[in-house]
């Protein structure tokens, strides 16, 4: 598991941009509220960027762009939350 906003700061083609962690709790959205997945993970996304964005005008910055996005895995109709252990992991691997 690899999360970007561990990556420094970079540089791609003509683009300065940072990365930042939101600290959004994704556990605070049910799964089971949505439609589908595509709207689930939208609603992540969204709300990561929106806490982001929050953050950088507190601290009177007025950022130009904040874009968001999450992943989620998928198998048929089933939405995979985070393993909670090797164990989980190997399940979900191997459904």
């Amino acid at each position: 598991h690899r999360d970007l906003h561990s990556f420094p700061t970079r540089r791609s083609s003509d683009l300065d941009f940072e990365t930042i962690e939101s600290g959004f709790d994704e556990e605070v959205i049910n799964r089971l509220d949505f439609t589908s997945h595509v709207a689930y993970v939208n609603q992540i996304a969204y709300r990561k960027a929106s806490r982001v964005a929050e953050s950088l005008r507190a601290k009177g910055m007025m950022p130009h762009l904040v874009i968001g996005a999450d992943t989620i895995v998928t198998k048929a109709e089933s939405i995979y939350g985070k393993p909670v252990a090797e164990g989980d992991a190997r399940r979900i691997l191997t459904e």
